[in-house]
């Protein structure tokens, strides 16, 4: 395993697909996510996530058959298949909707905790340090459904002003999720979640997750209360993994 040995942020981009092509570049298989998980630890490179990035890029065009602009219904908590899904769907210039029915989602990709709307495609996110779990439906997880596709990405599709993110009446594009993460402190953050409860609806909090890493160069790190306990374990697990400030 090659490691990036670069100690400076990347350059960065003003949309996913550029951060995402410098980090990857000049970071390599630095953790760029971590979670903490009852499993035991899940890590994922930067050049390893920008591996499951492409392949979900031409799964969401070759299977999905989406194009710039579609909306893609997600719901699921923090964790690296989530992070993938998201950045390849920014990848693809489409939009990340929190909710999941309406005429404009085309399909529909969420954790195997919740409960899948009717009548629209859908794929799922696990746990597992594969990010694959037992579907409710007997259906096909996120990362299982990618694997056949190649790890070059096709052409980006991301552009700043794309809208990268709904929920309700709120849209943002991929450059005001970029802009609302340089107000976090420099260094590791930490996301605590709760295994089959929390799901990211918060725009800032997605943003940690997916973005900041690849124009920090520092790892989000995700921490399931249920693994490492309350306060006690909360504290050892920040200290050991750098964490400067929770999200």
């Amino acid at each position: 395993m090659q490691l990036g040995l670069a100690r400076t942020p990347p350059p960065g981009g003003d949309d996913a697909a550029r951060a995402l092509i410098a980090a990857s570049a000049s970071l390599g298989q630095r953790p760029a996510i971590t979670f903490l998980a009852a499993a035991g630890r899940q890590e994922q490179g930067f050049r390893s996530l920008a591996g499951w990035v492409a392949k979900g890029a031409h799964l969401l065009h070759d299977e999905f058959g989406l194009r710039p602009g579609d909306t893609l219904g997600v719901a699921g908590p923090p964790g690296w298949p989530l992070a993938s899904l998201c950045l390849a769907a920014w990848w693809s210039g489409l939009t990340v909707s929190t909710s999941l029915t309406g005429a404009n989602v085309a399909a529909v990709v969420l954790h195997v905790g919740l409960s899948a709307p009717a009548g629209t495609p859908v794929l799922w996110l696990g746990d597992g340090p594969d990010g694959t779990a037992p579907t409710p439906d007997g259906g096909e997880c996120w990362t299982e459904a990618v694997l056949p596709y190649p790890d070059r990405a096709p052409s980006a599709a991301a552009t700043s002003d794309a809208i990268a993110w709904q929920h309700g009446s709120v849209r943002l594009t991929q450059a005001q999720l970029l802009e609302g993460i340089r107000a976090i402190p420099t260094g590791v953050v930490g996301l605590r979640r709760s295994l089959h409860a929390d799901v990211v609806t918060d725009p800032v909090a997605l943003a940690v997750l997916t973005l900041r890493p690849l124009v920090t160069g520092t790892a989000s790190v995700i921490i399931d209360d249920a693994t490492e306990g309350p306060t006690d374990g909360l504290e050892r697990a920040a200290t050991a993994e750098r964490i400067v400030t929770w999200q």
